[in-house]
């Protein structure tokens, strides 16, 4: 069974989505996630997708959007990165 300090040091791909639009210079201080502004019938969302190194870089990430006033509608994990699976 895996550990729990495990899981949380395993690189990682997420989508994380949030309310509003973001500009795409924001990258560099999200961790190089790659940056989608979408509108739908639902109003203006940023989707955020990349891979982190961890949970704590993921944290970092969903601090940096909670300071800048985005509100978050989800993050999913995607996939565990290749070099994590062994």
């Amino acid at each position: 069974m895996e550990s729990a300090r495990h899981r949380s040091s395993t690189p990682a791909v997420y989508e994380i989505v949030v309310t509003g639009h973001l500009d795409a210079r924001w990258s560099s201080r999200l961790a190089g996630m790659h940056i989608v502004n979408r509108t739908g019938p639902n109003g203006a969302v940023t989707v955020l997708n990349g891979g982190v190194a961890d949970q704590s870089a993921l944290l970092g990430v969903l601090n940096t959007l909670h300071a800048i006033g985005l509100p978050l509608r989800s993050v999913e994990q995607l996939a565990s990165t290749p070099e994590s699976e062994s």
